[in-house]
């Protein structure tokens, strides 16, 4: 299992992004995934053979029997409808796909052209025919359209004989989603799962297309700010710091220091931007192309105590995850629990990225599950919850009486489309016939 939040849901670490960038969340599509096997399928044909290192995903038979083979044979009845010949390939991917805004196909562009650019080509260019499907519904936080990315780029190398490593291969996939998901640099953690606890994902049926609107990027620009004017504080150049991960290494702190010093920094209020221009000693004018993004040069508040906090407590709270990991005892269980609910509570009232269903989700589960909180970016999408084994089932009964029954849209839906267990699944590979 990698160690990103996904130890408390599946890519909660976007919210530490301004910290050290995202480090985890795409090696997560391409690694394996603790939260289900939600995954993207793309079916391809090209002109010519190709074959990969061991260093890189696996190359597999396809599956004869399971969900997993019948999804691959209506994919590849939909690709020999479409382009009249059998597809020579499949590149599976963990996630989802996203069918809103912003185009998916843009997805997919973001992987050819990853490849084609930072791939090390020689030959030329090879055409593609493409079909491609997924299973988890759209907006619900159980990953994120990174997945679609990385298989566009597993389908690319392959087809172009490339022998790229998953490290390599996370690197150009984050490297071109770099408005949503960082890489710096790119690092991933195995961490056991003490036994005894699985992890449950309810879906709050509440939708969250965080590209669609400026949300997320708020809370981006809101830590950019903490960070320059601790930096400020701190004597250093604030025009050259972007993210508090960046800071914290310049000033050689550790994350309780950090938030120490937050505290010491900060007041508990939001900070207009006229008072951030002071206490920057800058205008208007400097802090909108220094510091803002284009979406964000409207805002007037910055609440920078809230966010910085956080983000360097999710962050503790994450190492903190992989400390009980390792250690286990008695009470290691009891005590991810508690991380979890933390972890929410701070998403919920510092970065404020939760959501009304989200928090009666995590609230309904206070005396069955050990910890809940909510997965992906927020504003809707899925709360992840760990519950111990023997209680699975009568948890998500519980759910399924007190949340789901009352929900219209969740009327005609199978339980299992909306509220199932998760297991730690495999990651990227390619099947071949």
């Amino acid at each position: 299992m990698v160690v990103k939040s996904v130890l408390y849901g599946s890519g909660s670490s976007k919210h530490v992004d301004a910290m050290n960038g995202t480090q985890l969340v795409d090696v997560s599509r391409l690694c394996g995934t603790g939260v289900g096997m939600p995954e993207a399928f793309l079916s391809m044909w090209y002109p010519r053979n190709a074959v990969m290192s061991s260093k890189c995903p696996p190359v597999l038979h396809l599956p004869s029997v399971g969900e997993q083979a019948h999804r691959l044979s209506v994919l590849s009845q939909t690709f020999i409808a479409a382009f009249s010949q059998q597809p020579q390939f499949f590149s599976r991917a963990p996630g989802r796909i996203n069918k809103e805004r912003p185009s998916w196909y843009n997805y997919i562009l973001c992987g050819v052209r990853g490849i084609k650019d930072e791939g090390g080509m020689q030959s030329p260019f090879i055409g593609l025919n493409l079909a491609i499907c997924g299973n988890i519904p759209p907006s619900s936080g159980l990953s994120s359209s990174s997945a679609l990315v990385c298989a566009s780029a597993l389908g690319m190398s392959y087809a172009h004989g490339l022998s790229l490593a998953l490290d390599t291969l996370a690197e150009i996939c984050g490297r071109y989603t770099a408005k949503l998901i960082e890489f710096n640099p790119l690092r991933a953690t195995s961490v056991a799962l003490p036994q005894g606890a699985s992890f449950v994902v309810a879906n709050s049926l509440a939708p969250m297309n965080k590209a669609a609107n400026s949300y997320f990027n708020c809370r981006v620009m809101e830590c950019r700010l903490a960070t320059q004017v601790m930096a400020k504080r701190a004597g250093l150049p604030w025009r050259t710091f972007q993210k508090l991960g960046d800071l914290q290494q310049a000033l050689g702190k550790t994350l309780p220091q950090m938030i120490s010093m937050v505290e010491d920094t900060f007041e508990v209020r939001p900070y207009s931007k006229r008072q951030v221009c002071e206490l920057l000693n800058t205008t208007p004018e400097e802090l909108n192309q220094v510091s803002l993004s284009e979406n964000t040069r409207h805002i007037q508040e910055f609440k920078l105590h809230d966010r910085a906090l956080h983000v360097f407590s999710e962050a503790h709270r994450v190492w903190e995850f992989k400390k009980v990991c390792e250690e286990g005892g008695p009470y290691a269980l009891l005590q991810l629990g508690k991380l979890m609910n933390d972890s929410h509570r701070s998403t919920q009232l510092l970065y404020e990225c939760s959501h009304p269903k989200l928090d009666t989700l995590v609230d309904l589960s206070e005396n069955l599950a050990l910890g809940a909180r909510l997965t992906g970016a927020g504003w809707g999408g899925c709360m992840v919850a760990l519950v111990e084994d023997s209680k699975v089932e009568q948890y998500k009964e519980h759910l399924w009486n007190n949340f789901y029954s009352k929900e219209s849209a969740a009327e005609g839906r199978a339980r299992e489309s909306v509220l199932f267990s998760s297991h730690p699944g495999p990651g990227a590979c390619v099947f071949v016939k």
